[in-house]
C-alpha cells in the first residue's frame, strides 16, 4: 500500500506509535466530558459504529498487530499471520464485549508503546529483514509497524468523527 505511512522512517513510526495512547485518551475524554455523552457511548453513529465499539476494536487490532511487530523483531525466523498486514483478513478477531473506554485506551497505549519501543530499539538490519507471512509472501518488521501506525491513525480518525457526531446530538 502506497500512502503517507509506506515510507515513514523507523524513528517516525516509533513517534507515531508512541503518540497513539495520548491521542486516543484525548478522544475518550472528549466522549466522556458530559454525562449526556457518556449515555451515548453505545449509540451508533452515522457509520453504524459507537465510540465504545471503535475503541474496543482499535484496542484489539492494535494489540494483535503490536504482538506481531514484537515477534517479528525478537524472533530468529518469525512467521506472521496475513491479518497482521492485511486488514481484510482480520475478521477472525473475537468480540471482547463492551469494556470501559479507559480500558480500551489502556490497551491501545500499552500495545502502541511496546511496538514503538521495539521499533526504536531494533537495528536497521532487523527492521529490514524478511518476515514470512502465513500462506505466502513476506514483509518486514518496519512494514508491520507502519501498518500498525496506519491502522491506529485510521481508528483515531473514526473515533474523532464519532465524538464530533456525539457532540452534535444536542
Amino acid at each position: 500500500m502506497s500512502d503517507r505511512f509506506s515510507k515513514l522512517a523507523p524513528r517516525d513510526v516509533a513517534i507515531t506509535l508512541a503518540s497513539l495512547g495520548r491521542r486516543f485518551d484525548g478522544v475518550a475524554k472528549s466522549a466522556s466530558a458530559e454525562s449526556r455523552l457518556i449515555e451515548l457511548h453505545d449509540a451508533p453513529g452515522p457509520d453504524g459504529s459507537s465510540i465504545r465499539s471503535i475503541l474496543t476494536e482499535a484496542a484489539q487490532v492494535l494489540s494483535f498487530i503490536g504482538n506481531e511487530v514484537d515477534r517479528s523483531v525478537s524472533s530468529q525466523e518469525p512467521v506472521v499471520p496475513k491479518a497482521a498486514i492485511d486488514s481484510s483478513e482480520r475478521s477472525f478477531l473475537e468480540n471482547p464485549g463492551s469494556p470501559a473506554l479507559d480500558q480500551s485506551v489502556d490497551a491501545i497505549t500499552s500495545a502502541a508503546n511496546a511496538a514503538g519501543s521495539a521499533v526504536g530499539d531494533a537495528s536497521s538490519d532487523t527492521l529490514g529483514r524478511n518476515v514470512a507471512i502465513t500462506g505466502g509472501g513476506s514483509t518486514t518488521p518496519i512494514d508491520l509497524a507502519r501498518e500498525m501506525a496506519r491502522t491506529g491513525i485510521a481508528f483515531l480518525g473514526a473515533a474523532e468523527n464519532q465524538v464530533e457526531w456525539l457532540q452534535s446530538q444536542r
